[in-house]
C-alpha cells in the first residue's frame, strides 16, 4: 500500500482494489461486494486533500453544530480510533466505538451501528 502511486484513472481503480481489504475489519462476501460498489477516482481523491485552507478547523469549530453522533469502527485503518474520536471531541459530538468494525460500520456491522444510532436519532430528532 505504501509504495502505490497511480498517475492514471486505471492504475488508481487497480490499486483501490487491491488495498480495499485493509478498509474493514474482515473481508468476507459482504465487504467484498461493498468494496465493488460506486466509483473511484484519481481525480476526485486528489481533489479531497487539495487547497483545505489553513484555518478550516477554527471556521468548523466557529460554527454552530447540530447535535451529531460519529460512529467508528475499532479496527478502522483507513482512519484510526484517535482522529475520529478526536474530531468527535473537537465538534462536541457523541461518539460511539463499534468493536470488530473497520471503516463502514453500517456495512460491516449493521446491527450495532443502528444499536447505536437509533438511540440516538430517539433522543435528538
Amino acid at each position: 500500500m505504501l509504495t502505490d502511486e497511480p498517475s492514471t484513472e486505471f492504475e488508481f481503480h487497480e490499486a483501490f482494489q487491491r488495498q480495499a481489504p485493509a478498509s474493514y475489519a474482515h473481508w468476507t462476501a459482504v465487504e467484498q461486494s461493498h468494496a465493488k460498489s460506486g466509483a473511484v477516482s484519481l481525480v476526485a481523491a486528489a481533489a479531497w486533500f487539495a487547497d483545505i485552507p489553513p484555518d478550516a478547523g477554527d471556521r468548523i469549530r466557529a460554527t454552530p453544530q447540530p447535535p451529531t453522533l460519529v460512529v467508528a469502527g475499532d479496527r478502522d485503518l483507513l482512519t484510526g480510533v484517535k482522529p475520529v474520536a478526536g474530531y468527535a471531541s473537537l465538534l462536541g459530538a457523541d461518539y460511539a466505538l463499534i468493536e470488530e468494525c473497520g471503516h463502514y460500520p453500517w456495512v460491516e456491522q449493521p446491527q450495532a451501528f443502528r444499536g447505536r444510532l437509533d438511540p440516538w436519532l430517539n433522543r435528538h430528532v
